[in-house]
């Protein structure tokens, strides 16, 4: 009976310390407000996507909470947000010197030493825009996406697979042994 109990503390400490580790402050990744190419408007495809020719500026912009610091990756560049005294933020980049295939836009926030999780904010087409939400549909498809696993449910996964196995611990009666 002392083992028993002794393993179910062991995995409520364990749990608790592991749920206060994710109540801890978190930083919300940055969201996408508006997004230009050579300073006119786009259209945001199905998906978050968007086009753009060699050559062209891509401007992305947002807002942000005080005190964040937004950084924004394309094609394994990195480009710091400029951010304004409203916490509008924005990021100007050139396609230049892409090929014609799909990129990922990811970016983060960064607050007190704390970043947020990266997150994909669009997907880069660099080609020619279709001329219908269709077309773009059919383009899209051609185009294998990545599955993203989120570490968060790994751990949840995990911890779940824990408790199950200490509730069996502690109810098996061929484990436990009455004297």
């Amino acid at each position: 009976m002392k083992k028993a109990l002794t393993l179910s503390m062991v995995f409520f400490l364990m749990f608790t310390s592991l749920s206060h580790a994710f109540a801890q402050q978190t930083v919300l990744p940055p969201q996408i407000l508006n997004v230009a190419r050579n300073n006119d408007p786009i259209t945001i495809f199905e998906g978050n996507k968007i086009y753009g020719l060699s050559g062209d500026a891509i401007r992305i912009g947002g807002s942000a909470k005080p005190g964040d610091k937004i950084t924004v990756y394309v094609a394994g560049r990195e480009y710091p947000a400029n951010l304004d005294q409203f916490n509008n933020w924005f990021v100007l980049f050139s396609i230049t010197n892409f090929t014609e295939e799909q990129y990922s836009i990811e970016g983060k926030a960064t607050n007190n030493g704390i970043d947020s999780e990266k997150v994909e904010l669009l997907t880069l087409i660099v080609g020619e825009e279709p001329t219908s939400v269709e077309q773009a549909k059919q383009d899209t498809e051609n185009i294998d996406s990545k599955k993203n696993i989120d570490p968060r449910n790994v751990i949840i996964a995990i911890l779940t697979v824990l408790i199950l196995i200490a509730g069996w611990l502690l109810l098996s009666p061929k484990i436990i042994k009455r004297k």
